[in-house]
């Protein structure tokens, strides 16, 4: 014989109820969910967008130093008008000049250009008429011989030679430029020069019926007997 259940104890008859307890409460939760979710979401469209485009200046900033330009000085010149009271009386009694005469030409020195002969025209090589010792063949040599002395100590030293001097005959017939081109000896060179610088003016060159200037190319020996 089985037992009877007691009505109380009866768990099939209240199934439904715990069922759709069960449903609810499932809802809730789920429904509690979404609403957190889209709290969240919401809360994530409140932050604030950082906009790329902008560019902050470091100059801008508040903190950034910035150099103050120096205050430009202002310089007045002044003059300061110094009268001195001498009590001294004043000489009203100046001359009348009359200038209606006066010529400023009359004190206007022209400038004379000086012709420099060694610094006009370069000499030629070669003219027409070709410059000369003056007086008869032969005078320049007896010129030499009566004027050329032979340095003692290229005497006691032997020294013979020829010295090749050249010089520029000028348009008035004076010797320049005197150079030596052939040494022997410094004394015998410096002899030589001296006879040409002593020498009398020559004969100039000419070409078509003008004076030149001539460079001259002239032996000196100097020879012991």
């Amino acid at each position: 014989m089985s037992p009877k259940k007691k009505p109380n104890a009866d768990l099939e008859r209240n199934k439904r109820t715990f069922f759709l307890i069960g449903l609810i409460f499932s809802l809730a939760l789920i429904y509690a969910g979404f609403e957190l979710y889209a709290l969240n979401e919401k809360q994530n469209d409140l932050k604030p967008e950082i906009d790329d485009s902008i560019i902050i200046d470091e100059k801008d900033t508040p903190d950034a130093f910035v150099k103050p330009e120096p205050q430009k000085r202002q310089i007045i010149a002044t003059y300061v008008l110094k009268i001195i009271d001498d009590n001294k009386p004043v000489d009203t009694n100046i001359p009348y000049i009359d200038d209606s005469e006066y010529n400023p030409d009359d004190f206007i020195v022209p400038i004379q250009t000086i012709e420099d002969p060694t610094t006009t025209t370069p000499p030629l090589t070669f003219s027409e008429k070709m410059p000369k010792f003056p007086g008869e063949d032969g005078a320049f040599n007896q010129y030499l011989s009566e004027n050329l002395k032979y340095p003692e100590v290229c005497i006691n030293l032997r020294i013979e030679g020829t010295v090749l001097v050249e010089f520029v005959v000028e348009k008035d017939g004076s010797l320049t430029q005197i150079k030596v081109k052939n040494s022997v000896y410094p004394d015998l060179d410096e002899e030589a020069i001296r006879v040409l610088k002593n020498s009398p003016k020559w004969i100039p060159g000419e070409n078509l019926g003008k004076k030149v200037r001539v460079s001259y190319t002239l032996p000196i020996k100097f020879h012991l007997q």
